[in-house]
């Protein structure tokens, strides 16, 4: 069995959103390169930044491509040169995130730089993701093309409960009935007359409902939600002091 040999090495760099992530090339030597805030976690998995429950999370992954590397061939370690490098997929991302490189095809020659950019607001349970990177190497041996397939289980990303700039600034929330048929009353403290924006979202990211309601201090506001299926879903509260989510559990 042909068995990729690549060595990988772990540095940190970090960009903020934007439609695909942007190559630094500072990093010059071969390997992968999570972003800042990573960190080794239990049994040497790279526990990328942790992802905040219903808020934006975005996060760039540097790759520099090797121009060779060794591999087992006939039962022999022999080098073999990198034609190109590409990422296949990236399994068990948490729900709600997604994926994309500098390029459409995630696809860089050897000695090239790439990135991958893992983004979204992640919309499912609080958990630690072990997530499998499928990577595919196309090499040359003796001038023998190899098709090579590796799938990387060394990085992780937790979903975490979100501490909101509305809750810092102190801003108290109650949702009732929790579950609910459907209508919930909203009662939120520490908060002047104004609108407030709310959007409903199921637990695959899909904005299910949008409204707003003029929220007035010592008062509750009723809020009929419509959903065509039962189960849980986030309902977010833009306000002056930042947004702030709840979880809601909706049955007919």
């Amino acid at each position: 069995m042909k068995k990729l040999l690549f060595s990988i090495s772990f540095f940190f760099c970090a960009y903020g959103t934007m439609a695909q992530c942007a190559i630094d090339p500072s990093f010059t030597s071969p390997g992968i390169f999570p972003p800042a805030g990573s960190y080794f976690g239990t049994d040497s998995i790279i526990q990328l930044p942790d992802a905040p429950l219903a808020s934006m999370y975005d996060q760039v992954i540097q790759i520099v491509v090797p121009n060779d590397t060794t591999i087992d061939f006939g039962g022999s370690t022999v080098s073999a040169g990198v034609d190109s490098f590409r990422v296949d997929g990236i399994l068990n991302l948490p729900p709600g995130l997604s994926y994309n490189c500098n390029n459409p095809t995630c696809a860089w020659e050897g000695g090239g730089n790439g990135c991958v950019r893992i983004f979204g607001t992640p919309t499912g349970s609080l958990n630690n993701y072990n997530m499998g990177v499928q990577i595919r190497a196309f090499l040359q041996v003796f001038s023998i093309p190899i098709d090579s397939l590796e799938t990387l289980d060394s990085y992780s990303i937790k979903v975490v409960n979100p501490v909101s700039i509305a809750e810092n600034e102190g801003l108290t929330i109650k949702v009732f009935p929790n579950p609910s048929t459907g209508p919930i009353s909203v009662e939120l403290g520490n908060l002047s007359t104004e609108i407030v924006k709310w959007t409903l979202i199921d637990l695959s990211g899909r904005i299910v409902q949008k409204g707003s309601f003029e929220n007035i201090p010592g008062t509750s506001s009723q809020l009929l939600l419509e959903t065509s299926t039962n189960g849980l879903y986030l309902i977010q509260f833009e306000t002056s002091k930042g947004a702030i989510t709840r979880r809601v559990s909706l049955h007919e």
